[in-house]
């Protein structure tokens, strides 16, 4: 017969109660056996039981939030993108369209949001002159004195040169009906 932390006497496979009994070895035997393991988990799996779903709530509401934020940060990715048309192509340096999404971005975005990402060349030397670029003006136009960091991307940015952009506006312009009210008639007379 052997004594256990709490006051148990194990005979066997029987555990008889004695509150007035001192400890012994069969502490360690007690906490590692099959036994215990099986009280301590029934005792753990009550205590989840009791308590759900107050544990789960934060970690479900956080993977229900997840995808948005990821979705937010993609949009602004997607907004601060300078791509090809917005540098020139022979010398890899920033034309006018490149600059004003600069100082768009810098001077109107939120500060959480000044962050530029530069759409990758077919070569890595165009690349690094495109950054390059961006870094001296971004320096050049911040008003606060702190540089955006600056991005490579493989996601190309949306929209299209603004040449492009005017002339499907003239066309469309062109091609527009010379506005006119309609006729009216009230009664017997036409006007």
């Amino acid at each position: 017969m052997q004594c256990t932390p709490h006051g148990r006497y194990v005979v066997g496979e029987t555990v008889v109660c004695d509150d007035g009994a001192q400890q012994a070895p069969v502490a360690t035997w007690w906490a590692n056996s099959p036994i215990g393991n099986l009280c301590r988990s029934i005792v753990r799996d009550t205590k989840r039981n009791n308590c759900w779903p107050e544990p789960f709530i934060k970690a479900d509401r956080e993977a229900v939030r997840e995808p948005f934020a990821r979705m937010v940060a993609n949009g602004w990715q997607r907004q601060n993108t300078l791509g090809d048309h917005h540098f020139d192509p022979e010398t890899g340096q920033l034309n006018r369209d490149g600059q004003l999404k600069i100082r768009r971005v810098l001077l109107e975005g939120l500060p959480e949001h000044r962050s530029l990402w530069v759409y990758r060349a077919e070569r890595a030397a165009e690349t690094t002159a495109r950054v390059d670029a961006v870094r001296s003006y971004a320096a050049r136009t911040s008003r606060d004195g702190s540089l955006p960091q600056v991005f490579e991307t493989d996601l190309p940015a949306p929209g299209w040169p603004a040449h492009t952009v005017h002339a499907i506006e003239e066309k469309w312009y062109q091609t527009m009906p010379e506005p006119r009210l309609p006729k009216t008639q009230t009664g017997q007379d036409t006007q």
